[in-house]
């Protein structure tokens, strides 16, 4: 069976990624970390990101224009990850990726999945308007056709679709909506651009299975998909031999062969990795993370007044 190298791209040392990269390394034989070296101890396949960047990386800076609430180096460093990506699969000579966010949970080999015929999936919600356009690529696969076919589109985008990134930022803007132009805006326009390859959405439930969207809420493919617990604001989950599922709108079980940990959730990560079904121990972190949550808005407050 051929191998699908698993890719995370990560800088800084956040105190999750360990855990992230060994549960992937569990059902993964090649997990690689491409990252900088405050994380160097943090993957035995590791290599410095700035390494890989390539010659497109200064060209790419010139073009890019920032159109987004979130900060320029975080969002540059988003859509640049993909040259180094590209750059690393090209040296090795793989044929086939998987890129996974570094607060993704793994529990599957993504090797033994069929990805015959696919050139990339990743997570397209149902709903993309108004101007929502986003594909999340969280837990996304790629073929290097699909991948260079990609970064070609990053080095022209801001040339080409310049007027139509400030149509989507501009309306962002008027309601006041937070977010605008990222990675996930550039993936979805170049999904469009290509409709002669054949695309796999992970959203979509498939034989009783699913890759998560992301664990807050109840949004598979559409807004509603999942059970939620209403105290945590987190889709209902069960482990059965160390496997995760997720509880479907009509009851049923779902496999998840992921779990996303966005934003606050990633504090659940080590709970995850134990396989906990049980709510009271997400309870207690949840009441943790609140009252210190409160005790520095206190401070803040306090801070103020006698400033």
């Amino acid at each position: 069976m051929k191998q699908i190298p698993v890719f995370f791209v990560h800088t800084g040392n956040a105190p999750y990624l360990k855990t992230v990269i060994k549960q992937a390394q569990k059902y993964n034989d090649l997990v690689y970390l491409i990252g900088d070296e405050s994380n160097k101890d943090c993957c035995s396949n590791w290599c410095n990101i700035y390494d890989y960047y390539g010659v497109e990386y200064e060209l790419l800076k010139t073009r890019y224009k920032h159109m987004s609430t979130n900060t320029y180096n975080f969002e540059l460093s988003s859509v640049a990850r993909y040259l180094a990506v590209y750059h690393f699969a090209i040296e090795k000579n793989f044929s086939q990726v998987m890129m996974l966010d570094s607060d993704l949970m793994t529990y599957i080999n993504f090797s033994n999945l069929n990805w015959e015929n696919i050139d990339a999936g990743f997570s397209i919600p149902e709903k993309q308007e108004p101007y929502i356009w986003t594909i999340s690529v969280h837990c996304s696969f790629w073929t290097i056709r699909a991948l260079k076919s990609f970064v070609e589109y990053l080095l022209t985008v801001y040339i080409n679709d310049l007027a139509t990134l400030e149509e989507k930022w501009n309306y962002d803007q008027a309601n006041n909506r937070p977010g605008g132009i990222c990675d996930m805006t550039l993936v979805y326009l170049w999904y469009k651009k290509h409709p002669e390859m054949t695309f796999f959405n992970t959203a979509i439930i498939y034989n009783n299975t699913v890759f998560d969207h992301f664990v807050y809420g109840s949004e598979g493919f559409r807004v509603g998909d999942f059970k939620i617990n209403k105290m945590l604001n987190m889709k209902l989950i069960k482990f059965d031999d160390n496997i995760p599922f997720f509880k479907y709108k009509d009851g049923q079980w779902i496999r998840t062969y992921t779990i996303h940990a966005q934003g606050a959730k990633k504090r659940y990560i080590e709970l995850f990795a134990k396989c906990v079904t049980s709510t009271l121990p997400y309870y207690l972190i949840k009441i943790k993370f609140d009252a210190i949550h409160i005790k520095n808005g206190i401070l803040k407050i306090l801070h103020m007044n006698n400033s």
